[in-house]
């Protein structure tokens, strides 16, 4: 490894992010380079020197900012597209959608084209006055006026 090589890498060394074999390589030219050496020690004194120095705080009116737009964005936000971004809220929902469309195609091909309702009353009368126009028995015996009509002839109904 050369120095060039080696000294790109020194960051990254002495903050630990290097895998183990670039590790090894560097810290076997670490041992035989004394130039290598004294920036690895320059840049561990510097990141020493930077880390015992206090941290900047946040002026009050940013952090003030910075936490009502957050708040206003939040505000923002609708509680369904957020419920809808949830896996567990939005397969089990799309499940129930397809069941319920599945219901509607089943009871719409499923169903039968039915007549108008006529009730038990109408039918009859439609039913004696079908009879009326159209007997099985001649034109003086009907059905409906049969008890009358035998009454009067005296004759026996079942040998008409």
């Amino acid at each position: 490894m050369t120095c060039a090589e080696c000294r790109e890498n020194l960051s990254a060394y002495a903050d630990g992010a290097l895998n183990f074999p670039e590790r090894q390589a560097i810290g076997g030219h670490l041992e035989a380079c004394p130039a290598c050496r004294a920036e690895l020690s320059f840049i561990q004194s510097m990141k020493a020197a930077v880390a015992g120095l206090p941290s900047p705080r946040m002026p009050a009116d940013l952090k003030a900012a910075l936490l009502a737009e957050a708040k206003r964005q939040t505000r923002r936000e609708s509680f369904w597209p957020s419920l809808w971004a949830l896996p567990s809220f939005r397969y089990p929902a799309a499940a129930l959608a397809a069941c319920f469309a599945a219901l509607l195609v089943v009871y719409a091909v499923g169903r039968k084209e039915r007549g108008p309702s006529i009730s038990l009353n109408a039918m009859l009368i439609a039913h004696e006055e079908y009879a009326l126009s159209r007997p099985l028995a001649p034109a003086d015996i009907i059905y409906s006026r049969l008890p009358e009509q035998v009454e009067s002839s005296g004759e026996n109904p079942h040998d008409l």
